[in-house]
């Protein structure tokens, strides 16, 4: 007992200056960690119904709802590595051109309006993604007679989680956000980024001013995209996500950004893909279509407009058993745990899950 007691008063007065001793007292080295971010899915109805009453609600915010993954309710995000929204803007109404360190995207999913970025005017339409880098000035406007929806994401949690975003005790003092003293950007021209790459296979060997200095496209057509993937899809696949591409920057044909990916898939009618799993998360928008997710043995039915995640080490595998393509635009974290070397992906033992609800 007095062994007992002298190691108990040692460890307390670790605690209390701040240490710790590794695999001592009977605890591993490395601690395991709880998996917190659970499987879920944000149903379309719902979203809509609660982004539409959103126009009519002062809240002194932007118009947007933040997926939150409901393992982690204090977080506010849906992963540790992915912020997440759904956002409106109504007709004529012009958001501060502002700058941030976070890196995001723009996916439009309605009506018509436009963002710019530096002074690169991208007029966004139903499908089409738009690169807003890191510390780069963007603002966005409506200048249409319809709200305009479209799905906002960002890599504020890691970015966060290194102190390099974040607030100060004072409120008018802010880390990695600043709002310009403009109204509006001034755009030189529209589309700026898109003439500079054009082609498939084709980069401008020249220098030029106005658009991204750190993303080569900076504006990816749904024409385009969709007509690749089709293209693709009468081809090959894989056979655990079908028929699957990832937007890439052209000019040096890497990931958008080393923290995430944009990823668009089809899973064709009677295609049920094999399971795997990734030391990777994604969250998944429906564009198109009808179908199912099984993630960790539990069914996920998903139809046009829901939105769905699949934590990082979770078995999962899609199903199509409808007569029409579907199609999810996903939001995947493998750049960043490649670059740092974390990245595994397995397939199934038996390529299918026991389903256990």
């Amino acid at each position: 007992m007095a062994i007992q007691a002298l190691e108990q008063d040692f460890l307390t007065q670790l605690e209390e200056a701040a240490l710790d001793m590794p695999g001592s007292a009977g605890r591993p080295v490395v601690r395991p960690k709880d998996q917190l971010v659970q499987p879920y899915l944000w149903p379309h109805e719902t979203m809509s119904r609660l982004l539409a009453q959103s126009g009519d609600v002062a809240l002194d915010e932007r118009r947007m709802l933040r997926l939150v993954n409901p393992g982690t309710p204090d977080w506010k995000y849906v992963t540790p590595t992915l912020s997440v929204s759904l956002q409106q803007i109504l007709p004529g109404e012009q958001a501060v051109p502002h700058r941030h360190t976070a890196s995001a995207i723009r996916f439009f999913l309605s009506g018509r309006s436009y963002t710019t970025v530096e002074q690169d005017r991208c007029d966004m339409e139903p499908g089409d993604l738009i690169v807003t880098p890191g510390w780069e000035w963007h603002d966005y406007a409506n200048d249409g007679d319809e709200p305009g929806v479209w799905i906002d994401a960002l890599d504020l949690p890691i970015v966060q989680y290194l102190d390099s975003c974040g607030y100060l005790a004072s409120l008018d003092e802010q880390v990695g956000y600043e709002v310009s003293k403009e109204e509006k950007l001034h755009y030189t021209k529209s589309g700026i980024s898109e003439r500079r790459f054009s082609t498939v296979g084709l980069k401008p060997l020249t220098q030029t001013e106005g658009t991204s200095r750190k993303a080569g496209l900076i504006h990816y057509r749904w024409k385009n995209t969709y007509a690749a993937l089709c293209a693709l899809a009468e081809q090959e696949s894989d056979p655990h996500d079908d028929v699957m591409m990832e937007y890439i920057n052209p000019e040096n044909g890497k990931s958008i950004y080393p923290t995430f990916a944009c990823c668009i898939q089809m899973i064709r009618p009677g295609i049920h893909t094999r399971a795997h799993r990734q030391s990777s998360c994604a969250v998944y928008y429906v564009h198109q279509g009808k179908g199912k997710t099984i993630i960790g043995g539990r069914t996920f039915e998903w139809s046009e407009g829901d939105f769905f995640v699949v934590p990082s080490f979770f078995w999962h595998e899609h199903l199509n058993e409808h007569s029409e393509n579907a199609v999810l635009f996903s939001l995947q974290d493998f750049p960043l745990m490649k670059n740092l070397g974390l990245y595994i992906e397995e397939d199934h033992p038996t390529g299918r899950q026991a389903i256990i609800s």
